[in-house]
């Protein structure tokens, strides 16, 4: 398959594909079934709640929702506000095909309009791919969460991965909101 991607702002219309894909990705975890407590209505209640700062972006190709990738507020206080935390999904049929590379890329294309500095990535121990990909594109490990995901029978450990970026000449991030 040739990749001919375009990447857009999600619509409400979206939530079905994105639920489908959040339960298709990362078959390689330990815990099992941790996706299955998400639904379509925190679907919908994700993006309800997307700003200009905190966006959901949608990968299609052929007019088909193949990928999709959200910005948070990381950690919620105002001292905060210059970092973003980045989540990606990609159907496992278009993994390794340089979808989340164009999503990331996008990103970080728009971090400008954004207003962020710092993209921080949370990726469970056994999510081989994700931690290759992060690694692969600039991010480094920052910490690790050791034990911290827990299902019925097994335990996790989350890494902290992220990366900085410069600030750029024009950005909308000005000197005196780190004051």
């Amino acid at each position: 398959m040739t990749l001919n991607c375009v990447v857009r702002h999600a619509e409400f219309e979206d939530a079905s594909a994105m639920l489908d894909i959040f339960r298709q990705c990362d078959p390689h975890s330990t815990l099992a079934n941790r996706h299955n407590d998400i639904n379509l209505l925190d679907v919908m209640d994700w993006l309800e709640t997307t700003t200009d700062r905190h966006p959901i972006f949608m990968a299609e190709q052929d007019q088909q929702v193949i990928g999709w990738c959200s910005l948070e507020a990381f950690y919620g206080l105002p001292s905060f506000d210059q970092a973003c935390e980045i989540s990606l999904y990609v159907l496992p049929s278009w993994q390794g095909q340089g979808v989340g590379k164009a999503m990331l890329e996008h990103v970080i294309q728009h971090r400008q309009e954004i207003g962020f500095l710092h993209l921080v990535a949370y990726i469970y121990a056994g999510n081989d791919n994700s931690l290759c990909f992060f690694k692969a594109n600039d991010f480094q490990t920052w910490g690790k969460l050791p034990n911290i995901a827990r299902s019925e029978e097994r335990v996790e450990d989350v890494y902290l991965l992220g990366r900085e970026f410069e600030l750029l000449d024009d950005s909308s991030v000005r000197e005196e909101e780190f004051t």
